[in-house]
Parts: structure tokens; sequence; C-alpha cells
């Protein structure tokens, strides 16, 4: 049998691990609790491990989602991805949260149509990108950049959709949400070459810098 992958994805309001052997087999755990990856991340690892008796030191790697997202959720899952892959001597593979949000769009929305993702950065700007989609692979048209919300409007005869921001789109609302399943996935097919571990040099990508908010 395979070492299975330990995905982490906490770049949203999605906090989500998934014990991935293979496509056919995976363990996931998802929690929608607003504000609880600090609480229930680590709980979580440990009910899906317990769950199919696997200790730290029988996985092959530790994955999780680097952002772009949720300032705080990025560093929680990253932490803890490194501080399981340390005590267990295993490789860290970084995952890009939008490289795993278009694998998860392949399996849901048709080829040669134009996808934005759109992904709150705080009340009033977005994470941005397009791509598209040619028999389940992905080819992103740009950069990730920042754009007011209200500019959405401008993007949505050109784009699907794919945001986290209210819209009358509810599949892109759901496909926002990215499993953890979706960041093994990404790792286990694309993830060999980015294997690390120098735990140090790994950081989020933030994108843009955190604001202090100021009461």
């Amino acid at each position: 049998m395979n070492k299975p992958i330990l995905a982490i994805e906490t770049s949203g309001a999605l906090c989500s691990v998934c014990l991935f052997f293979s496509e056919v087999k995976h363990h996931q755990i998802n929690s929608f609790d607003k504000m609880s990856h600090s609480k229930t991340l680590v709980k979580s690892i440990n009910t899906l491990l317990d769950f199919s008796g696997i200790a730290p030191g029988d996985l092959d790697s530790t994955a999780v989602s680097i952002g772009p997202g949720s300032f705080t959720g990025l560093r929680i899952g990253l932490a803890v991805a490194k501080g399981i892959a340390y005590g267990a001597n295993l490789p860290v593979i970084p995952v890009p949260s939008f490289d795993a949000l278009a694998l998860q769009c392949c399996d849901f929305l048709p080829d040669n149509k134009p996808i934005g993702i759109a992904i709150k950065a705080n009340h009033d700007e977005v994470y941005f990108n397009s791509f598209t989609i040619n028999q389940n692979s992905f080819n992103f048209t740009g950069e990730i950049r920042i754009i007011k919300q209200n500019e959405l409007n401008n993007y949505r005869n050109d784009y699907h959709l794919v945001s986290d921001i209210s819209t009358q789109n509810k599949t892109g609302n759901k496909l926002s949400q990215l499993p953890a399943y979706y960041v093994a996935k990404w790792a286990n097919i694309f993830g060999t070459d980015c294997k690390s571990m120098d735990y140090d040099y790994l950081e989020p990508m933030y994108i843009k810098d955190f604001e202090v908010k100021r009461s």
C-alpha cells in the first residue's frame, strides 16, 4: 500500500483535512464553524489518523494550501503541517490554493469556458485570476492580482465566477470552498518536485500585506 498524504486546507472559511491514499481511497473531515481553525484542525487530524490506524511516521508527506487566502488561517495550517512533518521527519508539499481550486473546477465545469477565481482579501478587495479548462487540465491566463470587489461586476459577463463573495452564482460560491481532497490531489499529481524539508523557508503566499484593523 502506498503511503498516504495528509493534506490541510485553512486558506478560507472551510477547515478541511484529508488522508489521501488515492483518488479512489481517501478520508476527509470538513468543518465550517466560523473562526474555528485553531480549535478544530489538530482535533480533526487526530480523529482522521486514529480512524485510519495511521501514525504520522506512516505518512508520505504533509501537503498544505499556502494561499492566497486568510492571513491567520494560512499561518495556522502551515504551522501544523510543518510541526507534524518535523516530528515525523517528513517533507512538506506547499500547494498554491488557486491551483487546487482550479483542479476542483476541472471536475465540475466545462472545457474552454473562461473561469475567474475571486477570493476575499479584505472587506473591499479580492484576489483574482482566470483560467481555462482543457481535457481535465487547467491553464491560468495571468498572475494573481488584487482588485476591488465592486470591479467583479465587470467580469460577470466574460467569466464563470468562482467566488466566496455572495453572488447569484450558487455553483461558483460552492466551488470557492476548497476541500483538502483537492490539495492532496494536486500534491499527488504535481507535488513530487515541490517536496521540502526546509521547514523554516516555507511561508504562505500572502500577495497582500497584513493590515491591522483599528477600532
